[in-house]
């Protein structure tokens, strides 16, 4: 304060005041630096008082260490969140090419599958019938229920020319399931490459590599990851509705091959944490399969009057939940088969 007063009696200005940290208290100089500054701040703004703090080798030496730790520390903090960053951009910008990748082959896929329908009859056309007046005059216009069928040897034929891979086709009422069934030697192949087996994150809907998919096991498994926008089995979400399940027309998938054109009828829906038991796809005795039937049908959310016997061959879809420690699975059983006419 002596000095201050002195500076101010001689009014002197443009001077730096310079303080020695050694055999001080650095707490006692911060708080006796901040008060005068308070108690003199017209003072020292009018006439440009300033303060330095000069720190002694010692107290330097002691403190180094700590100051590289802290710029070190800051450092990898920020490299930290910068490659995070990055990462995240990166997987953004690959989730939404695959996207685009797959939204480019499903539409050429709906484009071949229509190419592949047909009319059956032309009889088959029973028209509706308005009467506008009684005596003179009749319109008719035909009816909105559809009259065409696929013609699968087609689509197959084609298919098979693009992926030798392909096994099937796999359809789901009231979903966008809709996709040709690949299957590879190892699960984990489709699991991450599309139809036309490029790499992609969405992956692809594939039959079980220990699936025989010509004359079918007893248990024929057909995987699909869970895609938030609704493509592969991003829709299998909505057969656990009831309005979905309660709808008998939706319980009813098809699912062909090269072979076989072939209807299955669901019997279980259910959710369950991450397990390999439903996943058998072959029995050593009618009891052994009857034994699995029973624990997968008392797992359905809903019960389904669908006979299921020794003989029987069952279709299991299976995919993630809404995290990956679960899995969604539907159950259905064979009920109409027939061959392919090739003609």
């Amino acid at each position: 304060m002596v000095v201050i007063e002195e500076l101010m009696k001689n009014n002197k200005s443009n001077i730096t005041i310079e303080i020695t940290e050694k055999n001080n208290e650095l707490n006692v100089i911060f708080n006796s630096i901040n008060y005068i500054k308070k108690t003199y701040h017209k003072y020292f703004e009018q006439n440009k008082i300033r303060f330095k703090l000069t720190y002694s080798k010692e107290y330097k030496k002691n403190n180094f260490f700590k100051q590289v730790n802290f710029k070190l520390f800051t450092s990898i903090l920020v490299l930290v969140i910068l490659i995070s960053a990055i990462t995240i951009g990166l997987d953004t910008y690959i989730q939404y090419k695959d996207q685009n990748t797959i939204d480019d082959e499903i539409i050429e896929l709906d484009d071949l599958f229509e190419q592949y329908e047909l009319v059956k009859n032309i009889d088959d056309f029973e028209p509706d019938i308005t009467i506008i007046d009684a005596d003179t005059e009749v319109n008719t216009k035909p009816k909105t229920k559809s009259v065409y069928y696929t013609n699968f040897a087609g689509v197959f034929k084609t298919l098979l020319e693009k992926n030798k891979d392909t096994v099937g086709w796999l359809e789901v009422k009231n979903t966008k399931i809709k996709y040709p069934v690949v299957q590879s030697d190892v699960n984990s192949y489709y699991s991450g490459r599309d139809f036309n087996k490029n790499k992609n994150k969405m992956g692809w809907i594939f039959m079980d590599y220990r699936n025989n998919p010509v004359n079918l096991n007893k248990n024929t498994i057909i995987y699909g990851h869970n895609i938030k926008s609704g493509i592969m089995f991003g829709t299998i979400k909505y057969i656990f509705n009831s309005s979905w399940y309660k709808n008998e027309s939706n319980q009813i998938i098809t699912f062909n091959t090269p072979t076989k054109n072939m209807k299955w009828k669901i019997f279980s829906i259910y959710q369950v944490e991450v397990t390999a038991d439903y996943l058998q796809n072959e029995f050593s005795s009618d009891e052994e399969y009857m034994k699995f039937i029973d624990m997968i049908r008392k797992r359905s959310i809903a019960s389904f009057d669908v006979e299921v016997n020794k003989d029987s061959k069952i279709l299991t879809l299976s995919t993630c939940g809404k995290t990956s420690e679960v899995r969604q699975v539907v159950h259905a059983v064979l009920i109409e088969s027939e061959d392919v006419d090739e003609d």
